[in-house]
């Protein structure tokens, strides 16, 4: 899930007055200390970052320094004022094959030393540099984890804030169930809703039969409510997970979103989803496993196309 898609979770939601305001704040909180915890990310790395750059211009110094000393050890022993020269000249020496083997010798001295001190400094440069692009792996690493919390952390405040508003919203309503609309006289006792059916965006037609047993709060076009709390008199529970974030993209039998739609529980642990343009509960449980087993998501999929996998 995204932001997004939190957003339009929040907006649907409806959260008004004091529970608005308290989830906004849990909110704030949340982002403020996540947001906090990224400043430290990024500050980490660049610390990382400049403790590298010190390392590698202290190498750097240290090969010039080396490579100047190599020279400098050649020019003195090639001098013919230097020791080692001044004691050929009064050998005798000073044109001799053995003074050009000498030469040759303090060439190869003064390459061999260049070359191992330049492959040392090219060894720790490549390390250095692959220390710098582990850092960077690990900030975003770090970035990415931080960032899965965040969204979590929010959910769960978005999902508390939701949870006392349904059931704020259950209990100003009334009835039997512990805030489900419902009653011994079948339907809640509403003779209207039973003569006019149900009329919603998706759906125009008999009533649910399961509603008898009671309701949710949902209300249709005539203000009936008319969603059953229940699947054949079992009681449903909310899984505080939508389609969306399990299944992925889905869309209902006549083409509507249901991926905000919230999965369903029935204490036998049976899974639905309330597909409203059939103004029933549709039983996805093996849908939800597979999805769990292989961590697969559907993409804008027919609620129809993806029950019969």
């Amino acid at each position: 899930m995204n932001m997004q898609q939190l957003n339009n979770l929040i907006k649907n939601a409806g959260l008004t007055g004091s529970l608005k305001k308290e989830h906004d704040a849990g909110a704030n909180m949340i982002n403020s200390m996540f947001n906090t915890q990224n400043v430290g990310i990024e500050g980490a790395l660049t610390q990382a970052l400049r403790d590298y750059d010190t390392e590698q211009k202290k190498q750097e110094q240290n090969f010039t320094n080396e490579a100047q000393a190599a020279w400098i050890d050649k020019q003195r022993a090639m001098n013919p004022f230097s020791g080692n020269r001044s004691q050929a000249m009064r050998m005798g020496l000073g044109n001799t094959g053995f003074n050009e083997s000498s030469q040759i010798g303090v060439n190869n001295a003064y390459q061999k030393r260049y070359t191992d001190s330049k492959l040392n400094f090219d060894n720790i440069l490549q390390e250095i540099n692959a220390g710098m692009t582990k850092a960077r792996e690990n900030r975003d690493v770090r970035r990415a984890e931080n960032e899965r919390n965040r969204m979590e952390a929010l959910l769960n405040n978005f999902y508390k804030f939701r949870d006392e508003n349904a059931a704020r919203s259950m209990s100003s309503g009334g009835g039997g169930g512990g805030g489900y609309y419902g009653g011994s006289s079948g339907y809640g006792g509403d003779e209207q809703l039973k003569s006019q059916g149900v009329h919603t965006d998706y759906y125009r037609g008999a009533i649910n039969p399961d509603a008898a047993k009671g309701t949710f709060k949902t209300l249709d076009k005539n203000g009936n409510m008319y969603q059953p709390n229940n699947v054949g008199g079992n009681k449903l529970s909310a899984t505080n997970r939508t389609i969306g974030q399990i299944l992925g993209s889905v869309t209902g039998s006549r083409g509507a979103n249901l991926s905000n739609q919230q999965i369903w529980r029935t204490a036998n642990g049976q899974m639905f989803v309330w597909d409203g343009s059939q103004n029933k509960y549709l039983n996805i449980t093996n849908a939800v496993k597979n999805a769990q087993q292989y961590g697969r998501k559907v993409s804008n999929m027919n609620i129809n196309q993806l029950l019969r996998l």
